[in-house]
């Protein structure tokens, strides 16, 4: 990565740092990747008995429903699991990104409270209430509830490998082995 001029191109940085990590460390695709939400993801420590019955491995998990790699409708796990080396670690990633988010852009306070009014009830958000993070996007680019667009995903994507002057054609399958093994 180079380095960037201003607090903003930090944080753009970092997000799309994380969304390479994020694809290439997943089977999430990653025309799938830049339309995730937040109430999308969740953590979980994973026994790991190969080990030993007692060891856990901390993971990330992205729900998936409806999207380019499954169009059968059903609801998909994606995981991915946290990496020793903490430059290729996709959790910390995430999480250099969200800090960035709060604590460098300074993106306004998040309510995490729900809304039981009628309005809400009306709108059929029932029994959890409706909350507005529910629409943030964890990739996005002008507004945080607006998912990014495909072109802006493969723009971001490319000025990644190419600030390491990698050529790619196939944003998708980029972070992928056989992109690598394939390259010329």
């Amino acid at each position: 990565m180079t380095h960037p001029k201003t607090r903003n191109g930090l944080v753009l940085q970092l997000r799309d740092r994380a969304m390479v990590l994020m694809a290439s460390t997943s089977a999430y695709r990653g025309d799938s990747l830049h339309q995730l939400g937040w109430s999308k993801l969740f953590y979980k420590e994973l026994l790991n008995k190969e080990i030993k019955n007692d060891v856990t491995i901390s993971g990330l998990f992205m729900l998936s429903y409806n999207l380019k790699h499954n169009q059968l409708g059903g609801l998909d796990e994606h995981g991915v699991i946290q990496h020793h080396c903490v430059e290729l670690c996709p959790i910390r990633a995430i999480a250099m990104h969200f800090f960035a988010l709060f604590h460098v852009q300074k993106i306004s306070e998040t309510n995490f409270e729900p809304d039981f009014s009628n309005n809400a009830k009306k709108d059929g958000h029932g029994l959890y209430g409706r909350c507005a993070w529910h629409d943030y996007k964890v990739f996005f680019a002008s507004a945080i509830d607006k998912k990014m667009s495909y072109d802006d995903h493969c723009d971001c994507v490319k000025e990644m490998y190419g600030a390491s002057d990698i050529l790619i054609s196939k944003v998708t399958h980029a972070g992928r082995n056989y992109a690598a093994q394939k390259a010329h």
